[in-house]
């Protein structure tokens, strides 16, 4: 292999590994977030929580915990797959959210937080990873 080539192919070899997502192997899981702003409705307050598959399916719920069993409303589901760096696409949103069927969110995840929006967004929410069921 003559130098050019080995130089094209380690150049290559560094952009792939600068270019992946730093959420693979971190999103899957339930994430209650910490605090929204959320009309108090004929139920009581409720958390969000935003559950995330293996298989590329998410959940955002309504849950009211003040319960013996907590009611729990689907506001939206879809699918997600995770873009370069901390890029996060959610798209096939059922139903639409804010009349949008694919948004494209910065998700940052370290440990048992993820925080969500930012870099110039309206708002960012800040979630925590709850136990597994």
């Amino acid at each position: 292999m003559t130098p050019t080539l080995r130089l094209a192919a380690l150049v290559l070899v560094l952009a792939a590994v600068g270019c992946e997502s730093r959420n693979a192997g971190k999103i899957v899981g339930r994430w209650r977030a910490d605090s929204v702003d959320l009309p108090v409705g004929p139920n009581g307050p409720a958390d969000i929580v935003w559950e995330f598959t293996e298989d590329g399916k998410f959940t955002i719920l309504r849950v009211i915990p003040d319960r013996a069993e907590p009611n729990t409303e689907k506001v939206a589901a879809g699918r997600y797959t995770l873009g370069l760096r901390d890029s996060v696409t959610l798209t096939n949103l059922d139903p639409p959210l804010d009349g949008q069927t694919k948004l494209s969110e910065q998700v940052v995840i370290d440990g048992d937080k993820m925080i969500v929006g930012g870099r110039g967004k309206d708002s960012t929410f800040r979630f925590t990873r709850l136990p597994p069921k």
